[in-house]
Parts: structure tokens; sequence; C-alpha cells
């Protein structure tokens, strides 16, 4: 009895941040070696993938939600027809597969109760503090001695980290696991809401990197008459914003490619006809490579525009790099997310941000996870561009547990620094790079790379089932950089991964 209550009392607090499929697979995996508490700023568990109506437009008292309160916004970047772009095998969580019926290529939303499926196989809602966002991480030695007395925290304590959050409940909310009615019901503007505070020895950071939109400058946007969104707002396609209208797409990759086949190839394309699309990026080279949309680009009503956008010329008029003009009624920025992390105390000083372009690269990490000036602060998934998508979070995960449980040592902060910094210079080096793609893989460091890294620093075995999923990658990496992200659909994903299957152990990645 002794024996257990003092290894319970060694066993390191950890707060995970976040409840996606990162969130949920640092729960499974973490539980084991320490007190895990999870924070989940909605009522349900997914992430990215969970997909709500709810908009500050529709929404009572949108102030009031523990999400608003720390993103600024309702909903995450996922909207209502979303399919992935990747089969599923190389969106498999180790030791728990798909339903055998589930399509290789799958709606956003099968994809979300497959994550809802492995947290309740795994039974983690018992350590998931749901509606709660975290609002604060201090480093604990940076708190004032007045603090610490006014939330009664020990003055010798040992921790590292204070974690604050909200929690706020609202009517809308029907619990874990069980969806969000976005209908208003009865007091609907009435919300309790509470405050709370705990001490950590680990913080990881979870909430992903799609929250931040990305919304370049462009000479002249104040002028503009017409509609002006980001991606990010897009719920459904509304037919005020796109039918029968002038559409430009800033933007040229998966999320404009996308939005390209909710206009042409999809069932929504049927209920919403667009008049004419123009879309525009630095680079148009896969689009012009690719067969998706060669009937739709011959037609005229398609059409890329190499250079970018050079500025709004007022009314509805817009100037291309190139120098020709067009008249729009909507325009799109499909140009990404920013990475941030509001909840950290600039005064700490644990990461910072790109002084020329703020949110397009963070850091110092160590191997894109540790931060480098505090290493028990850990950021999980936000390496992009990555086909094996959750193979390769969960060999980070592995790795933080094999570090946090004490089984290995990483490298001296100035060791991590000046290896970190020596691949960065890489990256700032080469023109088709920059900082800005440090969390990208190229090719002089690929994905594979990285994952063999990852297994090698953990002590661990490496599963040969993934190695096998290789063809899988190459296929959908074929496709991408002919611009065919439609095509990927046609491929014979169950030939390719025959006879693959991840079986549960604790000893394999």
């Amino acid at each position: 009895m002794i024996s257990s209550i003092l290894q319970k009392i060694a066993r390191p607090d950890i707060a995970i941040i976040g409840c996606g499929p990162t969130g949920v697979m640092s729960l499974r995996h973490l539980h084991t070696v320490a007190n895990v508490t999870a924070f989940e700023a909605k009522d349900d568990v997914g992430g990215v993938w969970y997909y709500t109506d709810l908009s500050e437009e529709n929404h009572p008292n949108p102030e009031s939600d523990p999400f608003y309160k720390v993103y600024g916004h309702l909903h995450s970047s996922l909207y209502d027809s979303l399919w992935t772009n990747v089969p599923k095998q190389m969106m498999t969580f180790k030791d728990f597969y798909h339903k055998e019926e589930t399509p290789h290529i799958m709606e956003a939303k099968t994809f979300h109760e497959y994550v809802k499926d492995y947290t309740r196989y795994f039974d983690l809602c018992k350590y998931i503090k749901f509606n709660t966002a975290v609002n604060s991480v201090r480093l604990l030695k940076n708190v004032s001695k007045e603090q610490k007395e006014k939330l009664g925290i020990p003055l010798d304590s040992q921790k590292k980290f204070l974690v604050s959050w909200i929690t706020s409940k609202s009517p809308l909310s029907k619990g874990p696991l069980a969806g969000i009615d976005t209908s208003p019901q009865g007091e609907s503007n009435m919300y309790e809401t509470k405050k709370g505070f705990g001490l950590y020895d680990h913080v990881l950071f979870c909430n992903g990197h799609f929250s931040k939109m990305n919304w370049p400058k462009v000479e002249g946007q104040e002028l503009f008459e017409g509609i002006q969104m980001h991606m990010h707002t897009l719920r459904k396609l509304e037919k005020d914003k796109f039918d029968n209208k002038r559409i430009l797409i800033l933007g040229t990759h998966v999320s404009a490619s996308d939005l390209l086949s909710l206009f042409f190839l999809r069932e929504t394309a049927k209920e919403v006809q667009v008049g004419k699309v123009f879309i525009t990026g630095r680079s148009t080279d896969k689009l012009e490579k690719s067969t998706d949309y060669t009937e739709f680009m011959k037609s005229g009503i398609l059409t890329l525009k190499k250079g970018g956008l050079k500025r709004f010329k007022g009314g509805k008029i817009v100037e291309f790099v190139d120098g020709t003009e067009a008249e729009i009624d909507t325009v799109v920025y499909a140009t990404g997310y920013h990475y941030s992390f509001p909840f950290l105390n600039e005064e700490d000083g644990i990461i910072e941000y790109d002084k020329e372009e703020p949110g397009a690269y963070f850091g110092p990490l160590y191997k894109r996870i540790f931060a480098i000036k505090e290493p028990d602060l850990l950021f999980i998934g936000v390496v992009e561009k990555v086909p094996l998508i959750q193979g390769t979070y969960e060999r980070q995960i592995m790795l933080a547990k094999q570090y946090i449980a004490g089984n290995i040592k990483i490298p001296s902060q100035e060791e991590m620094l000046k290896e970190t910094e020596t691949e960065l210079r890489k990256f700032e080096e080469n023109p088709k790079l920059g900082k800005q793609n440090f969390y990208k893989f190229s090719p002089f460091y690929t994905f594979w790379d990285y994952n063999d890294e990852l297994v090698k620093m953990s002590g661990m075995e490496e599963d040969p089932s993934y190695r096998r999923l290789r063809p899988l990658v190459e296929a959908t990496h074929q496709c991408t950089m002919n611009g065919n992200y439609w095509a990927k659909k046609l491929i014979d994903f169950a030939g390719l991964s025959k006879d693959i299957e991840f079986k549960p152990t604790a000893s394999l990645f």
C-alpha cells in the first residue's frame, strides 16, 4: 500500500491542451507514466475535425464561449463538406484500426467518429475537462510571491508551470462526445463560468495550428466593395456569396484546390453554380499540370493567374501582377494560418515569433517538439505536410513519453540550440523554402528522415507495417505534385495496402 502511494506521488503531473487527435493520443500513452489532465474548450473531442454550424452571427453570446475567449472565433477550420486527402491507412492510430467499411478517402465527420471511438475504447474521457479553455501558461518561477500567496501556492513548490483556465457551461452544450445542438434552447444566453488553476511538471500543446488566420495585406483592400472572406469562415457554400458570382481565390495549395472541387466536382456544384472563378498565387505550376480541372479551364469558367494579386483598384475591380484586371464579387483568402499560442506569457520568453512575419515561424523547438528554452514544454503536431499523419504525431508522443518517464535524455540547451539553428539556416538560405517552411518537410529533410530520428531517439523498435505504407505515401504525393488532389480518390488504395495492419504492442511504433 505504501509503495503504491509513493509511486503515485512520484508520477509527474502533465497538462495537455487540446483534445483533437494528438491530444487523445497523448492521453492514451501518457496516463501510464504520469498524472494527466487534458483541457478541451469544446464539449467534445476531435479538435479541428469537430464541425459545428455555430458562428459569431448565430451564437446567442459568443463572448461567453470558452473557445472564443482564447481564439477569437467559435469554430475550427473545418467546413461541412470536407473530405480527407490521404487514405485511412495514413490516418490510423496505433493499436486502433479503422472499421472495415470505412472508405479509404473519408468524410471529415467519419474521421471525427473514429477519434470519438478511440476515446471511448481507451476510456479517456475521465482525464478530460470539457468546455474548458486554458488562457494562461506561466513559468512558476516567474510568478510573483504576492500572486502565489493570493492563489495559495506554496512558495517552495517544485512544479514548473502554473496553468490557468476558464470553464463555461452553456445550455448549447450537451456533454462529452454528444456533439452540439446549434439551435438556441431556453435561456440560451445564460452561462455558468468558473476559473481554475493547477501546477504541472510538463505541458503538452496539442491545440494544432489552424486557428489564427493568415490575412495577407494587399494594396487597396479597404476599397473593395464585394465580399472578402478567409477559408476559415467557410461553413457551407452560401448562395449569396457564390451562386452565379465572379470569384477570386488567393492561394493555390490544398485548401484552394479543395474549394475548386466544391465548385466543380462535388455534389455541392449542383447546389451552387459559380459564374466564373479566378485563382492566383505566386505559382500556379501544379494547377497548370493538373488534369482535375482541364475541362473547366478550357471552357473559360476557371482562369489561372500566375504571380498573385497586385491591388484592389476600387469598386469590384482587381489588378493582377501580370497587369490584367477583372471584376470580382467574392474574394476567398485560401492563405493558411499563422502559429499562435495566445495563452503563453511573452514575459517568460519561452518561444519567439518571426519578427518580419509574426506567426509564420515560432521557436526555437528541438526536433520540432521540445521548447529549447524550457524542454518540459512540448509541442505535438505542429509539423505540416506530413503524409503519414497520425503515425508521425504518435511517434512524437512516444518520444515525449520516454522523456517524461526518464528513460531517455535530450541534449543540453546549448547543443539543442546549435543543431536547430544549423538546420534553420538551411531553410533560410534556400529561396524555395525560407524560415516559414521550417515545420514543413523538404527534399533535403523528408518526413521519413524525421520519423527515423524519432524512433532512434526514443530507443523503441519500429513497426515494419509503417514502412510498407510507402507505396501509398508515394502515390498520394505524386498526385499532389501534379496538382491532382481530386484524382487521389481514384488510387487503388486497397491493392497498395493489402494485408497491412497495425498490431497492439507497447514496444513498437
